[in-house]
């Protein structure tokens, strides 16, 4: 991302026997914003794998992450989301991630990962 650029991103993931959504955003240029959102809903045995990656390599930027899932009692989901801040980038910024998850039926058989790193 360039200076003063704005990236917006909505995924929806409603079907698919196996989905992998990917979202690398390197933020390079000062004063820009990144907005990731995604919802997703699994049924039968689907699998829907969400993974993001937010790099920071400049000062006075801002991302968000905002992620929910709505899940069976089989069906897997996954979200994996990495922000990097590097070292010439840890002036004013605002890094925000947030990720729900909602079971529509409450058995003890479904699973799911979830993992966030700052």
């Amino acid at each position: 991302m360039d200076r003063y650029s704005t990236y917006d991103n909505t995924t929806i993931t409603l079907s698919g026997q196996l989905v992998r959504n990917n979202h690398n955003v390197v933020i390079a240029g000062e004063n820009s914003q990144s907005h990731l959102n995604g919802l997703f809903l699994t049924s039968g045995t689907q699998l829907v794998d969400n993974h993001t990656l937010m790099d920071h390599q400049v000062p006075n930027c801002e991302s968000n992450e905002l992620y929910k899932g709505v899940i069976n009692e089989k069906e897997p989901g996954i979200f994996n989301g990495k922000i990097f801040v590097r070292k010439d980038a840890q002036k004013r910024m605002l890094i925000k991630a947030v990720t729900n998850y909602y079971w529509r039926l409450l058995q003890m058989r479904w699973w799911i990962r979830y993992r966030s790193q700052v």
